[in-house]
Order: C-alpha cells, then sequence, then structure tokens
C-alpha cells in the first residue's frame, strides 16, 4: 500500500470499529415496515431521488423475486426476511488507513474488525439456510485501494455493479445494491444481524443497512460513520440532524446532502444509509477513484483461522 499508516489512523479505524459493540438503538424501519422494490429504478440517465445510476443499461429486464416470504407484489418488509444466525468475533482481522497528502489509503483482509458475523454457510436449522443460495464460507479477501481526503462535489458519476461503492470503517467492502441485470438485491439477499453476507467466494460484504456501524447512544443524534465512499465522501447511517431518521425521499439524486455534522464547523457534502432503495449510494457526486482491488486469498473452502463464538 503506497503512503504511510500511523498508528493514530491504525486507532481511529479500530474505535470507529467498536460502534458495533456498543448497545443497540432504535433502527430507521419499523417492525412492519415494508418498502417499494427497486426494480426498475436503475437508470443510465436522468438521476433522480430513489433511483440508482448505472453505468450500463440492465442487462435483461429484472426477473421476479420469487417466493420469498417478505417480498408481496412490488413491495418488500424487513422484519419479515430471516437473518441468518451466529455472532462469530475474527480476531485476526485487519484494516488500516493511511497516506500522505491528499489521499488515504486502505488495506484489509475482508473480515470485520471488532465485529460479529453469522455463520456461513447458515446450517440446517437456520431458518434463513434456504434463502442463503451461494453464500459460501468466509474467506479472507486482499481488500486495497485509496480515496480522496478533499473530495469536490462534481455532477453525478455512475456506478459499475461489479465494484465496490464504499469501504465500511470496520473493513469490509460495501457493495452496489443492484446487479447487471437491475434487481435489488438489499430486498432480494438474506443478511446476518449486522447486515452483512458472503458471495460464492466468501467475501464478505455490506449492500445497504449496516446496523452494527455508525450507532449512537441517543437516537436524538446524527448517525455516526459507516464508511467512505469511493469518491472519499463520507457515509453515516440512517438517521441526519437531531437524529430524524432519512428516507430516499430526503436527500439528493446521489443519496447524499450537505450540512454540518458533530463538532464540524463546516458544512460538508455525505452519503446516508437508508431503509429504502438505492440503500447506500445512487451515483457518486465526486470523482470515484480507480484502482480498488480485493483478491481472494488461499482456497476458501474453509473458513481463515481464528473464528470465535463469544
Amino acid at each position: 500500500m503506497s503512503g504511510r499508516v500511523t498508528p493514530a489512523l491504525r486507532l481511529a479505524a479500530a474505535l470507529i470499529a467498536m460502534a458495533a459493540l456498543a448497545p443497540a438503538v432504535a433502527h430507521a424501519a419499523r417492525p412492519g415496515q415494508s418498502f417499494p422494490l427497486g426494480d426498475g429504478r436503475v437508470v443510465t440517465s436522468g438521476p433522480a431521488p430513489g433511483r440508482a445510476l448505472a453505468c450500463a443499461p440492465p442487462a435483461a429486464s429484472p426477473s421476479p423475486a420469487g417466493r420469498l416470504p417478505w417480498i408481496a407484489g412490488r413491495r418488500w418488509t424487513p422484519s419479515r426476511r430471516p437473518v441468518v444466525d451466529g455472532a462469530l468475533v475474527w480476531p485476526l482481522a485487519s484494516f488500516e488507513l493511511g497516506g500522505a497528502g491528499r489521499v488515504t489509503d486502505f488495506a484489509g483482509n475482508g473480515l470485520p474488525v471488532l465485529g460479529r458475523t453469522g455463520v456461513f454457510p447458515p446450517p440446517a436449522g437456520d431458518d434463513a439456510q434456504p434463502f442463503a443460495t451461494g453464500a459460501a464460507a468466509l474467506a479472507e479477501h486482499d481488500v486495497r485501494g485509496s480515496f480522496s481526503e478533499r473530495p469536490r462535489v462534481r455532477g453525478a458519476a455512475c456506478i459499475d455493479p461489479s465494484l465496490p461503492v464504499a469501504i465500511a470503517s470496520d473493513g469490509v467492502p460495501i457493495v452496489a445494491p443492484f446487479d447487471g441485470r437491475g434487481r435489488d438485491l438489499v430486498a432480494r439477499e438474506v443478511t446476518d444481524r449486522c447486515g452483512g453476507r458472503t458471495d460464492a467466494a466468501g467475501l464478505y460484504r455490506y449492500r445497504g443497512a449496516a446496523p452494527c456501524l455508525g450507532r449512537r447512544a441517543s437516537g436524538r443524534a446524527h448517525s455516526g460513520l459507516v464508511g467512505w465512499a469511493r469518491d472519499g465522501f463520507a457515509v453515516y447511517g440512517p438517521r441526519g440532524a437531531h437524529g430524524r431518521p432519512l428516507r430516499s425521499r430526503d436527500l439528493d439524486a446521489c443519496h447524499g446532502h450537505r450540512h454540518r455534522v458533530g463538532s464540524s464547523k463546516a458544512s460538508t457534502y455525505h452519503y446516508h444509509l437508508t431503509p429504502d432503495f438505492p440503500y447506500s449510494i445512487g451515483c457518486f457526486r465526486g470523482r470515484p477513484a480507480p484502482g480498488w482491488t480485493i483478491t481472494q486469498r488461499g482456497t476458501g473452502d474453509e473458513p481463515p483461522a481464528g473464528p470465535q463464538a463469544p
């Protein structure tokens, strides 16, 4: 990794990730509340709140969601979706921030620092198991990239669903909420209690809500930091100023807005996670950095050494 990783930045990343161990607070979505599917909301022009700007048109019309009991017609209900069981911790998880000048570099092994994950693939008896097709055992990956320390608001840059849209403060990639067919994958996929799941290569990642990150002790405060987008702008949880729960309609076409956060005296642009499409980032308001890479280590047939049940 280019640049220099400092102890202070390592500590900052660890302290941010420790929010995963804080007591839970109320989330932005209420039990029984439903949301529209994002199918048909992936566009290649005309970005707008509640849409995602893709770099290429969907390869085909989104297929029906099938027999998923939490999806009814064109709406889905998060509280009806089963959650992958387990609370494994990963002592060998690593994530470092560093760099010099105008760029921050990061590197890690893709495991959540000081976080907990479900058991993947879910075993028989887990009610999420029938819906976790393609979720392999966690495997370490080399996760590397960089982002601007001083991003500038520009136009609206498109999203390539094959690349991460952000890196979470615990070192886990945040990937696009849709695939090349324009399907709403946040609504379709089951996750663990922290909003993560693995893919067929064992990469643990978030797509939308990450309820174990960005939490505050008070539900009346602005959500904490969740991570950094590829354009360098910060990503926060689902609550805005004074703890107000946010929806896509409250944000701009790229799923962000500008105001002062915390003790900062300056108004800054930032993104928010919300419970409705596009969930994380609808387009990049700044210039997305190239060169983010995720490379699998080993075969991925076995979990990385060190998972423990607390």
